[in-house]
């Protein structure tokens, strides 16, 4: 950064993450560097996964999708411009970012019409609840997954077992950080993540 040598970094992120420095430099707000960087992330993440066949790619359109609806759904509530929308969103084959920028600009009704009309629309009811949204995209990304388990040869299996583990740590983590603080087992099952054997 110092010698603001981009080169290191990995082509596809050398000229969002000097963008993002230039941004930085400039304005001194920070805000705008993690936005060029995890759009740059997110679009490195679904160009890779389109190259390594359909079951990455759907994981990967799964997370994009719910950054997408998280950065709308943000930015609608904190009153962030048309701008700052089209900058963060990263464009992914199942939501047309710009109706879903128009309808977060609208509001909060808006964006949920929206995203019934969508392969999301089961998520649109969470809009009010972040972790529960979060929860929903986790567990829809979990449920493809566990897809992997008829699949004989290849990666996916692999991934799979990487995810569901993933997946079994968080929930562990929810119910110890929710016995420390004390917190219903009622209130803990909500938040854990489905487990697909």
């Amino acid at each position: 950064i110092k010698d603001k040598d981009f080169s290191l970094l990995p082509q596809i992120m050398q000229e969002p993450a000097e963008l993002a420095y230039e941004t930085y430099v400039k304005t001194q707000d920070s805000r705008y560097m993690d936005v060029y960087i995890d759009r740059a992330t997110l679009a490195a993440i679904l160009n890779i996964s389109s190259e390594s066949g359909k079951f990455f790619h759907s994981i990967a359109e799964i997370k994009c999708a719910g950054a997408d609806i998280k950065i709308a759904l943000r930015s609608l509530l904190t009153h962030r411009d048309e701008e700052f929308m089209k900058t963060a969103l990263c464009p992914c084959s199942s939501l047309d970012v710009k109706e879903l920028r128009i309808s977060a600009k609208m509001g909060i009704k808006e964006l949920e019409e929206y995203l019934k009309t969508t392969v999301y629309s089961d998520a649109a009811e969470l809009l009010g609840n972040k972790s529960a949204l979060e929860r929903w995209f986790d567990n829809a990304a979990l449920q493809y997954v566990s897809e992997a388990k008829y699949i004989q040869e290849g990666p996916e299996p692999v991934a799979a077992y990487y995810m569901m583990s993933e997946a079994e740590i968080r929930n562990i983590r929810i119910i110890l950080s929710g016995k420390r603080a004390d917190i219903p087992e009622s209130v803990l099952q909500k938040r854990m993540r489905r487990i697909y054997v």
